[in-house]
């Protein structure tokens, strides 16, 4: 599908929508191939190899990439791998993938909403499926603004910041055992936590890389009420058992309780219940 007939296509559906002569697996499909489209414009923006050209390890000049044919025709992707490299052609040879100015490596897939693997991805939305090995299964965006990006591992360019993952429920296990329970936002939006063990002692509540975090929920078993919760300085509670100079909680009772938080760009709005 051309760019003019993507327009066209999304164009109609709009038109049809206040009408209501138009389906929701049809505007799907119309978001899907716009996704699709822009995930297959890699080489709109990685330029033919020639000798006029120089290419940086940092992006600037002709960029970081280049494309290039070998001799049985493939055009192939490759990477730079030293700066000022001018005049100095890729492998030709099919059964070489680097040489000493460029290593060869793999444009990502192009599939509407393709598993994620290591490759350079192109402009536009960037919408990729991944299995974490800890948080499990779920959607990530790329809203690293450096295209193209080569990515080699999701997980810790999450927790670098370069993608955002978008879905996924599962409840993280946080350990206790320390005087710090750490809620590891990983640069996501949402995420539940559950404690590893009961509470019987003071515990402070850390949020690292909640840059971009916007609601969390914790579940913990206090058994002491000497177990006093400080959370961070952004946090608010309307309750009586919240101080907000100390910003610390204390429950009352014994038992189960659910931690809510809502963030608005400034304050953690977090909301106690139980005991359960």
């Amino acid at each position: 599908m051309t760019l003019d007939q993507l327009i066209t296509d999304v164009n109609s559906k709009l038109t049809r929508v206040g009408s209501n002569r138009v389906d929701a697996p049809d505007i799907l499909t119309s978001v899907l191939n716009v996704i699709s489209f822009f995930a297959t414009q890699i080489s709109s923006i990685i330029p033919l190899w020639t000798n006029a050209l120089t290419f940086q390890t940092d992006g600037s000049d002709s960029g970081r990439f280049c494309r290039y044919a070998d001799t049985n025709g493939k055009v192939r992707l490759f990477e730079t791998k030293t700066d000022d490299n001018i005049n100095h052609s890729p492998p030709t040879d099919p059964g070489i993938t680097e040489n000493t100015y460029w290593k060869e490596v793999s444009a990502s897939a192009s599939a509407a909403i393709p598993e994620w693997a290591a490759g350079v991805y192109g402009p536009g939305l960037v919408i990729v499926y991944h299995n974490h090995s800890v948080d499990g299964k779920g959607l990530y965006v790329l809203i690293n603004p450096t295209r193209p990006f080569s990515s080699a591992n999701i997980e810790t360019e999450t927790t670098a910041g370069s993608w955002e993952r978008i879905t996924g429920s599962e409840v993280i296990t946080v350990s206790v055992a320390g005087a710090t329970i750490n809620y590891d936002f990983k640069n996501t939006q949402e995420r539940s936590f559950k404690g590893s063990a009961a509470i019987a002692t003071p515990k402070t509540i850390a949020f690292p890389n909640s840059a971009m975090g916007k609601k969390f929920v914790g579940f913990h078993n206090i058994t002491d009420v000497a177990a006093v919760l400080t959370f961070p300085a952004a946090v608010k509670m309307s309750s009586g058992l919240w101080n907000n100079g100390s910003k610390q909680w204390t429950a009352e009772y014994t038992g189960e309780y659910k931690f809510i938080g809502h963030y608005d760009g400034t304050t953690w709005y977090v909301d106690a219940y139980g005991p359960y």
